[in-house]
């Protein structure tokens, strides 16, 4: 059978979701706002560190991509093709107007078009969050539900640590709500020319240089 006609399926409900994921031991949802970039450099990175955490997944986890559109589930498939043996599926959503009194911010800021702007009840990457979180709770029997920021690279052994962890730290029943930490927060992607300098500048903004002090 060739890969090319592999697809992420998207399903029409959270409950679908739910159902196609229960039994999963590691849920990675992934948060995509836009389709898969197209310019070379933007693409290494971009699939440099998707890569690296789907290689870290088994039979035994699964991923759920939470993207703004089909267009951009779409641009996705090419994973689907790579990691045929994990389970993968798909749930589009975006945030909901909001319905409360509307104010004047565009006007008073003086906005480009400022009749045009629409206010949101929540930001796209909340309204993926609120979707996952709820695909979370509705998974009995265990389990371990991962929300990564797109330049999260997974090394090897980490989820079981961050698992460990989640344990040790958990109350009645329920693992506690971990995030990994690490001073190499931002480094080189392998065949990205991302000047040092950069990156340097990202680990001191984020406090990751522990020389900064000095």
């Amino acid at each position: 059978m060739s890969h090319h006609n592999i697809s992420i399926p998207i399903s029409s409900s959270i409950r679908e979701v739910i159902s196609a994921l229960h039994g999963r031991r590691f849920i990675d949802a992934e948060f995509m706002y836009r389709t898969r970039p197209t310019d070379e450099r933007s693409q290494r990175v971009f699939d440099y560190t998707l890569r690296t955490r789907l290689d870290r997944l088994g039979e035994a986890d699964a991923v759920v991509m939470i993207c703004d559109s089909e267009t951009t589930m779409r641009s996705l498939d090419v994973f689907r093709q790579e990691y045929p043996q994990l389970l993968m599926v798909g749930y589009v959503t975006n945030p909901a107007p909001y319905t409360g009194q509307q104010g004047d911010t565009p006007a008073r800021l003086g906005w480009e078009q400022a009749t045009t702007w629409q206010r949101m009840a929540m930001t796209d990457r909340w309204a993926r969050i609120s979707a996952a979180l709820t695909v979370g709770a509705g998974i009995t029997g265990g389990g371990y539900l991962l929300m990564p920021a797109h330049d999260a690279v997974w090394g090897e052994g980490l989820l079981e640590r961050l698992a460990q962890i989640s344990r040790r730290y958990g109350r009645d029943g329920m693992g506690a709500a971990v995030s990994p930490y690490t001073y190499h927060q931002h480094s080189a992607v392998p065949g990205a020319a991302i000047p040092t300098g950069i990156i340097d500048l990202l680990n001191t903004a984020f406090s990751r240089d522990t020389l900064f002090p000095l």
